[in-house]
């Protein structure tokens, strides 16, 4: 009866070493990312030896993938636990796999926090101050950005701007060109801000002296009527159609002010914020690499998928890389993406309906006044913890931008960690070449989940160079980081006059 039943019978061969490759290469990933190691803030990288290794020794064609699973337990895990366990305490640690002369190696590197700087007591006590308090700021400010037009700074300046419009002028060189559009925009940034300094002084009644106290009371609650409609109006007596009498309030066109630029605590910050970047770009705006930058950003951590058969989610990666796009300074000339494809990482420009995915690296190459200066405070390694204990750690690198285009560094770099491999493996005792992938102190750290479209979530920013730590809710985790470069920006200036 029994073979009455068996339609087909289908012989099974062994396994390929080709497949096995494939294998062992998802069974050590998923060795590597197991909970206990992440939970504990442990990660794991290998390099594509170490895989060749486990498939020739480990596997058998006889067992399957059997065979691979029992090597990497006794022989990988066990001597990877040994040199976790013997390793100093860290908050954050990273370790490499790899092999040198028919042995497994481990290479270990520990996070350690950047150096405290602390913030200037100015600047935090700007970002606390109420709405009335900030407005005593402004004629200050505006009295700033006047030195500031007619100081020897802005006079170089001008120089410069001449200088690289009669070059542009002689050759059409494209590269000075998109210098003389940085100068005329540094320069214009700075006047508009006077402008919009000196209309907000002008116009807002609760900067006024004169104004009686019951009228400054009214037009600090409702600043925006208090523009619109004049101290004097004109009542006139008109009938309606019942014959009810009304009475019209008239206005004189002329004694409108013009729409006050900073209606809300955030506007006076931020404008007082771009007074202190622009004092610091004026001073840099003679050096033609401040006005262009490369932000590398590279994920240490491996990126996870919904369940083990979804593809990778994007992450911390991708979310500052956003923040940088949209809130930072300057503008993205260029964008590349560098994904994983087995042991290579494929490198192509970056295509926004491919957002939605996880990348390895991307690059940033930004053009604007003095973005060197803004974003140089952004390099170093930040850490994500989510609400279910894992985390994720990216590191950013701020590169001068100049010469290379975005593209062609992440290409760079895939040759110049090829070379850093075969050196670590080959046991050369000449120069070691640089790690591409250096580890560098961690910068910043973020307890925050990304919530659904629309809604905010909670998110607890600790910045270990500015020895401050916020909590707020957001949309996204770029809302939170304008608030911190404005106090960096502050702690900057500080150390400088210090």
């Amino acid at each position: 009866e029994l073979f009455n039943r068996i339609d087909h019978v289908i012989q099974f061969g062994p396994l390929s070493r080709e497949a096995a490759y494939s294998i062992a290469r998802r069974e050590l990933k998923r060795l590597l990312d197991r909970h206990g190691l992440t939970e504990r803030n442990v990660f794991v990288r290998f390099t594509p030896a170490v895989v060749d290794m486990i498939v020739r020794e480990g596997f058998h064609a006889r067992d399957g993938a059997r065979s691979l699973k029992r090597f990497l337990e006794d022989r990988v895990g066990a001597r990877l636990a040994e040199d976790i366990a013997g390793a100093g305490v860290a908050a954050v640690r990273v370790f490499w796999l790899y092999m040198r002369d028919g042995a497994l190696m481990v290479h270990g590197e520990h996070l350690v926090e950047a150096e405290a700087r602390g913030i200037d007591p100015r600047i935090e006590d700007l970002v606390e101050w109420n709405m009335g308090r900030l407005r005593l700021e402004i004629p200050r400010a505006l009295a700033e950005a006047d030195a500031l037009l007619v100081s020897d700074a802005s006079a170089r300046l001008a120089s410069a701007l001449s200088e690289s419009l009669d070059k542009f002028r002689a050759r059409a060189d494209q590269e000075q060109g998109r210098v003389v559009y940085t100068l005329e925009t540094l320069r214009g940034e700075l006047q508009a801000l006077r402008e919009r300094l000196a209309t907000q002084l002008e116009y807002d009644p609760a900067l006024s002296h004169a104004m009686e106290l019951e009228d400054r009371v009214e037009a600090e609650a409702e600043i925006i009527e208090a523009t619109a409609f004049p101290r004097w109006p004109k009542v006139i007596p008109r009938r309606d159609w019942d014959g009810e009498v009304i009475f019209l309030r008239g206005m004189d066109l002329r004694q409108i002010g013009p729409a006050l630029p900073m209606k809300t605590r955030p506007a006076i910050i931020e404008h007082v914020a771009s007074l202190l970047f622009l004092e610091r770009a004026l001073a840099r705006a003679e050096d033609p690499d401040e006005h262009v930058v490369i932000l590398e950003l590279s994920r240490i951590s491996r990126s996870r998928g919904a369940n083990r058969f979804a593809a990778d989610e994007p992450g911390l990666l991708e979310w500052l890389a956003e923040a940088y796009a949209q809130h930072g300074q300057g503008e993205v000339d260029e964008r590349a993406v560098a994904e994983l494809a087995g042991d290579d990482a494929t490198v192509s420009r970056y295509q926004p309906e491919r957002y939605h995915r996880a990348f390895e690296q991307v690059t940033l190459r930004i053009i604007g006044p003095s973005v060197r200066t803004f974003f140089r405070g952004e390099h170093g390694c930040h850490v994500r913890h989510s609400v279910s204990g894992t985390s994720e750690v990216v590191r950013v690198r701020v590169l001068p931008g100049r010469e290379r285009s975005a593209e062609a560094h992440l290409r760079g770099i895939a040759e110049a960690r090829r070379a850093f491999e075969e050196w670590l493996e080959g046991g050369s005792d000449g120069r070691a070449p640089d790690n591409p992938d250096e580890i560098l102190p961690i910068l910043r750290r973020y307890h925050f989940d990304l919530p659904s479209a629309g809604v905010q979530a909670p998110i607890v920013v600790e910045d270990y160079v500015l020895a401050h730590a916020t909590e707020t809710r957001v949309r996204q985790l770029g809302d939170a980081l304008p608030t911190l470069w404005i106090l960096r920006l502050g702690a900057e200036r500080g150390a400088e006059e210090g």
